[in-house]
């Protein structure tokens, strides 16, 4: 890890834990480790860790949940005034304005992916199914909202208004899943068989086609909670 000279132990900090989420060590929308574990790996104080969440949170990387702990919400900043303009809308609204981006996503990525990065796609599936099957870290809503997978999809669609978008509204699809008020609308399992669906899509190289399997996965992906909806 490089880190510019006279760099501050918080900003050190900062970086390392920016360098775990861009590797996909730490997925987007995942916990990161608890402040004693944070403290062991950066050799750091409590106050240390707490500037370095704290920095981060500010750019909405980072978004900390009392009590609950302090999850990734994306691999690069977000602009609050964004978020919280997202966050007025109704969960049922902001998951029609995902399902947009992430057709569009799928449909440019098909164009524009380099094998490269289709191998790095794969690669992800693999570590969050991995991660979901209990054999790494924790993760704090098992099927839940999309992560890393998903984030790798824009990136190589390669429209940075469009990533800068979806990062937003996940941000809040994520506040969402963790109050309850955005669930799991599929059974436990089909997240595995539609994101295999997508890699293959992706690879066929036919962007209708992509933009269509993504749809059908968001489709039954997310749905608000009909307990929580007001009548």
């Amino acid at each position: 890890m490089s880190n510019p000279p006279g760099a501050s132990k918080a900003q050190v900090g900062a970086a390392y834990i920016r360098e775990r989420i861009n590797s996909g060590d730490w997925p987007v929308g995942e916990a990161i480790p608890k402040e004693p574990e944070l403290m062991e790996i950066l050799s750091v104080g409590r106050s240390t860790v707490r500037e370095a969440v704290r920095s981060l949170a500010s750019l909405g990387i980072l978004e900390t949940q009392k009590g609950v702990g302090t999850f990734v919400n994306s691999r690069t900043p977000v602009p609050n005034v964004l978020v919280e303009t997202y966050a007025s809308f109704d969960p049922g609204e902001i998951l029609v304005f995902r399902r947009a981006l992430e057709v569009e996503a799928a449909r440019q990525a098909t164009m524009k992916a380099t094998p490269e990065q289709i191998d790095g796609l794969k690669a992800s599936f693999e570590a969050t199914r991995a991660l979901k099957e209990g054999q790494l870290g924790n993760s704090y809503m098992g099927q839940g909202a999309p992560g890393h997978f998903h984030n790798l999809i824009f990136e190589m669609a390669g429209a940075g208004p469009l990533s800068l978008s979806y990062s937003a509204a996940m941000t809040v699809i994520n506040r969402g899943v963790r109050k309850g008020t955005i669930i799991q609308g599929s059974p436990p399992g089909t997240g595995k068989t539609d994101h295999l669906n997508i890699i293959a899509a992706i690879e066929s190289g036919d962007p209708e086609h992509a933009a269509r399997v993504m749809a059908e996965h968001i489709d039954h992906d997310l749905i608000p909670n009909p307990e929580e909806t007001t009548p």
